[in-house]
């Protein structure tokens, strides 16, 4: 339907999930991956997520493929297979 193509709310949570790991990977003065270097170990940021709506699930997504140890609670119950699923 046409509500489904123009679904406007979820795509900006969509965004909004992205750039807000974005934004903190910005403000965070180091890397986010576990780095490997002939002059030591620097471990991977943990990062926590809370809610798990869909802005919560990009964001979870997006810290992932940044490198980061990711670590998310939700109110609900039911979301836990979501996050599982990611």
């Amino acid at each position: 339907t046409r509500a489904q193509v123009m679904d406007v709310l979820s795509s900006q949570a969509n965004l909004a999930g992205y750039r807000a790991v974005i934004d903190a990977a910005a403000e965070y003065d180091r890397a986010l991956p576990m780095m490997m270097t002939a002059a030591g170990t620097v471990p991977a940021a943990k990062t926590f997520i809370m809610g798990v709506g869909v802005a919560g699930l990009q964001a979870i997504a997006t810290a992932r493929r940044l490198g980061a140890i990711v670590t998310a609670t939700d109110v609900r119950p039911a979301v836990k297979e979501q996050v599982q699923s990611l």
